[in-house]
């Protein structure tokens, strides 16, 4: 029997205004996540592949159509309940270190969401360091300014980051991009083994088709907002 969706678009849009003309982003798109899955959306900058991230991750609303969570509708989710949504399903960008307060410390970054969860101060740390571990980062990092990481190291930070929220689905828009071939499958075997451990669904954002064919059980493809394939 399979499983029903964790997370998914139904029949979503989205519309932006841009020099007074309406620019349709999204254009009727469903999309569904199974829980523990790796789904992947392929699509060229420009195909809307972005804007469905955001709108998958609660952080913009689309104009119709529903993103549903554990398939209940998102739709009217204010205040507290819609930050835990947001909590539980975490989008992390490529260009990670934009989202990092420039005079944080790595530890001091790691840390950040742990003080929004309101986990006390005396537990941050021992907690913050157990994140880096578990993304293999040296704790000796910890004071470092989180600025100065390298680009795998920064990208290891934001999975940190974001692990800190709990989330059950973790969505990677082009988080893999700009990095070594070797960094790369050392982050996808990182990110496996986080599946299976931590139960994730992994949301794969890219215009790298032969890593989404290798990694995806299920691939969506995009392009000028609409789906043109999909199985």
């Amino acid at each position: 029997m399979t499983a029903p969706p964790l997370l998914e678009a139904r029949s979503v849009h989205r519309t932006y205004r841009r020099a007074g003309q309406k620019v349709s982003a999204l254009c009727g798109v469903t999309v569904a996540v199974p829980p523990g899955s790796v789904t992947g959306l392929l699509g060229r900058s420009g195909s809307g592949k972005s804007t469905l991230a955001r709108c998958l991750a609660l952080l913009e609303r689309p104009d119709a159509g529903e993103i549903r969570f554990r398939g209940s509708p998102t739709s009217t989710w204010r205040g507290p309940e819609l930050a835990r949504g947001r909590r539980k399903v975490q989008l992390v960008m490529q260009e990670a270190v934009r989202a990092i307060n420039p005079r944080f410390t790595v530890g001091e970054a790691v840390a950040e969401p742990l003080e929004i969860l309101d986990v006390p101060k005396a537990e941050r740390l021992d907690r913050a360091a157990a994140l880096l571990t578990e993304l293999q980062l040296d704790r000796d990092l910890m004071p470092r300014p989180a600025r100065r990481l390298s680009g795998g190291q920064v990208q290891r930070l934001a999975l940190a980051r974001a692990l800190a929220c709990d989330p059950k689905v973790l969505i990677l828009d082009e988080a893999l991009a700009g990095l070594d071939l070797a960094v790369r499958a050392e982050l996808v075997d990182r990110l496996e083994a986080l599946r299976s451990t931590r139960g994730l669904a992994l949301v794969v954002l890219s215009h790298d088709r032969p890593l989404v064919e290798r990694w995806a059980s299920a691939m969506y493809e995009m392009s000028a907002g609409a789906l043109v394939a999909g199985h």
